[in-house]
């Protein structure tokens, strides 16, 4: 591509990526600034209120730049990507459902947006709001897109150790297809996209109150004294820990302790605990990282941080070896033991090339049902997200991490059969029958929470080919896609 002297003169330098530009063969493109129904103002920026604002717990949350994450349509707000801030920090800005979130710092161009109003919640200075009001969510799929960021990655300077991009992103381009239904097929991929990720965490609270009520109903010492830390306790457990003493720690431990039908080890349950394949080329030898698989000498590598909060995996990486490596078997139970600790999933496919690295562990069982496992695997979720495993685990190393004490630490409850039944259908369920273009949006969300999240990566991939055949002027042929999309979601 020639590059002209105008383009150097504008830009005042002669890097080659600022130079570089996006090749669009469709003709029918629009810079985003134009396709705003306002333009953007100090309201729609968000605001810094520094950490002397943060407070262990009130109504009043302040979103961090990392709430907007590649794999997600939706804002993730947890312990990680927010703050509680004291009420006079707060900054009013009437976020309302359908506005478009957008990072001009740090990871830039990242997007997410709101599926409800957020009246308690404020943005980091990181953060814009778009307003956006004609194909809204054609033009939020193309901005999660690979080929939106690779076009502000060209605007934006490279080499500072965080970079900015101002109001850069308004500069890119987005294409449209000649025909309105294809902008209307993507519009409802994006609709069914942003179902699942709200499905998703649906189950994924309907398990943790399943859990929780069960305990909680069938406690038989509810009254216990969390507040003293006895000498006894100091003598038997030889650690000074403050988690192992906290009351979080010990309303939970006694729930499980005081469980109506008891509870179980790991080993009494018959699991036994194993490392994930050690990757070192001094154990497999050379391998090949790709993002596709060449061969069936690939396997899908699931790493800590492809391990979602809600019990999902995705696929980011493969990794092709001579070897033959440790695959996750079907009804294995993947745990994080370093690097987000606790994070786990349950295995429930059998046809998958898995593999996993040797941060994390299998918790395996030959006598165990499917429906143990997954309620097994749910309880070590439920002990995640009420810091139970973070209380028990080795905090002074940089990062909190497990080592095969502590899973000796952990007590199952020994749940009835409804209870795994129950988890099942949230977890694993993927008997649909007759899914067609008209009751897709509508069944979609009988699917459980494992199967959701491989049909939300089918449907972004169906997205970045149709924009690529967009950006290249070629036809969409919307049936044929369709019928070959639900093939392979019937196929997970």
């Amino acid at each position: 591509m020639i590059t002209s002297y105008r383009k150097i003169k504008k830009f005042k330098n002669m890097s080659s990526s600022q130079l570089s530009a996006f090749d669009f063969k469709t003709k029918n493109v629009q810079k985003l600034e134009k396709l705003l129904s306002r333009k953007i103002t100090s309201s729609d920026k968000g605001i810094e209120v520094g950490s002397i604002n943060y407070i262990k717990k009130s109504e009043k949350i302040f979103m961090k730049a990392k709430a907007a994450q590649t794999y997600n349509f939706l804002p993730i707000i947890n312990q990680e990507t927010s703050e509680y801030i004291k009420p006079p920090a707060f900054y009013q800005m009437n976020l309302k459902k359908g506005d478009i979130i957008i990072s001009k710092d740090s990871n830039i161009g990242e997007a997410c947006i709101l599926n409800k109003d957020y009246d308690n919640l404020m943005l980091s200075s990181a953060f814009y709001r778009l307003s956006i009001d004609i194909n809204k969510l054609y033009i939020f799929s193309f901005i999660k897109s690979e080929y939106f960021k690779q076009q502000l990655e060209l605007l934006v300077p490279k080499g500072a150790t965080i970079r900015h991009a101002g109001k850069k992103f308004l500069e890119c381009y987005i294409p449209f297809p000649s025909e309105k239904k294809v902008i209307d097929y993507i519009t409802l991929l994006t609709k069914i996209i942003i179902k699942v990720e709200e499905n998703i965490i649906q189950k994924d609270e309907k398990i943790i109150y399943i859990i929780e009520n069960e305990l909680n109903k069938n406690c038989k010492q509810k009254n216990i004294n969390i507040e003293t830390v006895k000498y006894s306790e100091l003598t038997q457990l030889q650690r000074f820990d403050v988690g192992i003493f906290s009351d979080k720690y010990k309303i939970v431990k006694n729930l499980i302790e005081n469980y109506k039908f008891g509870n179980s080890s790991f080993e009494e349950l018959g699991y036994y605990i194993t490392r994930g394949q050690n990757l070192q080329i001094s154990n497999i030898g050379k391998s090949i990282y790709a993002d596709k698989p060449i061969n069936n000498k690939f396997y899908q590598l699931v790493l800590s941080n492809s391990i979602t909060d809600n019990m999902t995996f995705r696929t980011e990486m493969f990794l092709g070896s001579k070897k033959s490596l440790k695959k996750i078997k079907y009804g294995d139970i993947i745990f994080t033991c370093r690097g987000n600790l606790g994070r786990c999933f349950i295995n429930c496919s059998s046809s998958e090339n898995l593999i996993t690295n040797i941060d994390n562990v299998h918790i395996s069982s030959d006598t165990a049902t499917i429906e143990q496992k997954v309620t097994v695997g749910c309880f070590l979720h439920y002990l995640r997200k009420k810091e139970y495993l973070k209380n028990i685990s080795i905090q002074g190393s940089g990062a909190d991490s497990f080592t095969k004490y502590h899973f000796d630490m952990i007590k199952i409850p020994n749940f009835p059969e409804k209870i795994g039944k129950e988890l099942v259908k949230l977890y694993c369920n993927n008997k649909i029958e007759d899914l067609n273009i008209s009751n897709f949006e509508d069944k979609i969300e009988n699917y459980g929470i494992f199967y959701l999240e491989k049909i939300k990566e089918i449907l972004r991939e169906e997205i970045k080919q149709c924009f690529a055949l967009i950006i290249n002027n070629e036809k969409i042929e919307i049936k044929e896609r369709f019928k070959k999309m639900i093939v392979k979601i019937q196929k997970t």
